[in-house]
């Protein structure tokens, strides 16, 4: 990639200025404050996504929005491209084709793979990183990193080097060779037994040329078998229907005895009633004159019997008639004696008559006097409860009011905690992301060191040199010292992960706790409910003294 020109609209110092960049190397001179630094800082903004502040601290002052442009030639396709970036006011991120006068990308996640695609940069690459390390050093440090101690030389260098990715393609490429390894080995166990098998071949022909053999002879005897075994079925189906004929033949000879049996047990019984018969008919014949004389004695007391319970009858009826006819002679006395009393009643009504209208008159009008006086006390107990009912709405009103306002400061409170709850969530986040990659490193260095210690190759696992024993000491003495700042970086890590678990334990206490004291709280509608009420109890109040004073 080739940088062409840099613009630069309300950048910290400028207002609005063009750079052009001629092929080669480029010099900027200036002196302190005349914004060299901000040269570098709008490339690594735009071309790299970093910034070593704030984007507010970046627009020149009583602006709100900056714009950086970069024109590039790409190393990808030899073409030259516009990369667009507003800070401040405004985050549109973009990159322009000029020959076409379109944009080609736009938004920050598809700009950083365009970006890395015409920079030529791998896909895991830290382009941040790249650009502090490598492209944009600080003035004044471009040495400054060789110079460092061993073990953050390790942390600037390896990710600009991708030493990572050698380790991760050198442990990558080692599978597939055990893999092909433990093929070969697994083929030839499975090749060796084939052949003691095929050994055996021989052998197993001979066998089974020889079941061949004892095969068909057991099927010729087993034909010769069959026929007789049909043979004899066939004479086994003779001998059972001749077996059948003789047991129907035995069951008929069984059933014609038995029914002979029968009938001459029949024939005795009709022999024993013919006899019985006749001796019948010689009694009904000697006592046939007595008979006729006594079912004419029968049908006479009949008719006797018939006329008593006629007589019975009609004596019943009588002595019914005469009870009822003392009965009605008892009622007429009591009337007659009563057609007196009512006479005298009549009298004494009519001397009555008078007094009894006055008296209902007054009655009626004491009735509804004590009435009047019970609908002024029910009016006036009514007005005592309305005036109890509109002091307590009142007050309750009061109370929803001073509910409200601590309701405005729990929101306020519920608010910071969320926000406080979300930034401890993002840092734990972020630092157990932290964690895994630290320990996923440093296994990888421990398998490292474990192959350095227990090789005995001439070659080295690591970056396949020659191994010496001065090359196997360097690269151990490398892998712990990486390991150590490893483990520091970890323990760090672990603790500010700690300290942020607590920190949102606390928090979420905090916030079910507004949350609580927030539920509790009135709602907003009932104070428009307790005034509606208050208006309400007014007017009634106003309606029953209205009704006393009348």
């Amino acid at each position: 990639m080739q940088i062409l020109s840099l613009t630069l609209e309300d950048i910290k110092s400028y207002d609005r200025a063009a750079i052009e960049f001629t092929p080669g190397t480029n010099a900027i001179v200036g002196q302190n404050g005349a914004g060299k630094s901000t040269i570098l800082e709008a490339i690594g903004f735009a071309l790299f996504d970093t910034l070593p502040y704030k984007q507010a601290d970046f627009v020149r002052e009583g602006v709100k929005t900056g714009t950086v442009t970069v024109r590039f030639r790409s190393s990808h396709d030899d073409r030259p491209y516009d990369v667009v970036r507003k800070c401040g006011g405004s985050s549109l991120y973009y990159a322009f084709d000029p020959e076409t006068e379109t944009r080609v990308v736009e938004g920050k996640a598809d700009m950083v793979r365009f970006l890395r695609m015409h920079l030529g940069a791998d896909v895991n690459a830290d382009l941040e990183r790249l650009f502090r390390d490598a492209v944009g050093v600080l003035q004044g440090t471009l040495t400054a990193a060789f110079l460092d101690v061993a073990s953050r030389r390790v942390t600037t260098f390896d990710p600009l080097l991708q030493v990572h990715d050698y380790d991760t393609a050198w442990t990558r490429l080692r599978e597939p060779v055990r893999t092909l390894r433990d093929r070969v080995q697994a083929l030839d166990v499975e090749l060796a037994g084939l052949r003691a098998r095929l050994e055996q071949l021989p052998a197993l022909e001979e066998a089974v040329a020889a079941r061949a053999a004892e095969l068909t002879a057991k099927q010729t005897q087993a034909t010769q078998i069959e026929q007789e075994l049909t043979e004899v079925q066939a004479t086994l189906a003779i001998m059972d229907a001749a077996a059948q004929q003789v047991n129907s033949l035995t069951r008929a000879a069984d059933h014609a005895a038995a029914d002979c049996a029968r009938a001459g047990e029949r024939l005795a019984d009709a022999e024993q009633a013919l006899a019985e018969a006749k001796e019948a008919a010689v009694l009904v014949a000697a006592h046939q004159a007595g008979f006729d004389a006594y079912a004419a004695a029968q049908a006479e007391k009949r008719a006797l019997d018939a006329q008593v319970g006629t007589r019975a009858q009609w004596q019943q009826q009588r002595a019914t008639l005469e009870t009822t006819l003392a009965r009605l002679q008892a009622e007429m006395a009591g009337v007659e004696q009563a057609q007196g009393d009512v006479s005298a009643a009549k009298a004494d009504v009519a001397a009555l008559t008078a007094p009894a209208a006055q008296q209902e008159e007054l009655m009626r009008a004491l009735t509804a006097a004590r009435a009047q006086v019970a609908q002024r006390d029910a009016v006036a107990q009514e007005a005592t409860r309305t005036e109890q009912e509109l002091a307590r709405l009142t007050k309750r009103r009061q109370e929803l009011a001073t509910a409200r306002e601590a309701a405005a400061r729990l929101d306020q409170e519920q608010q910071a905690a969320q926000e406080s709850i979300t930034a401890l969530q993002a840092t734990i986040e972020d630092k157990v992301g932290v964690q895994q990659t630290l320990k996923a490193q440093a296994d990888a260095v421990t398998k490292q060191n474990a192959e350095l210690k227990e090789t005995d190759q001439g070659t080295c696992p690591v970056c396949e040199q020659p191994l010496t024993p001065a090359h196997r000491t360097a690269m151990l003495e490398r892998n712990e010292s990486r390991l150590a700042t490893m483990r520091a970086d970890y323990r760090a890590a672990r603790d500010e992960v700690d300290a942020a678990r607590a920190k949102l334990k606390e928090a979420q206490a905090a916030l079910t706790k507004l949350s609580e004291q927030q539920r509790r709280l009135p709602r907003a509608q009932e104070i428009d409910e307790v005034d509606a009420s208050i208006q309400a109890q007014e007017t009634t109040l106003v309606t029953l003294r209205t009704r006393l004073d009348a």
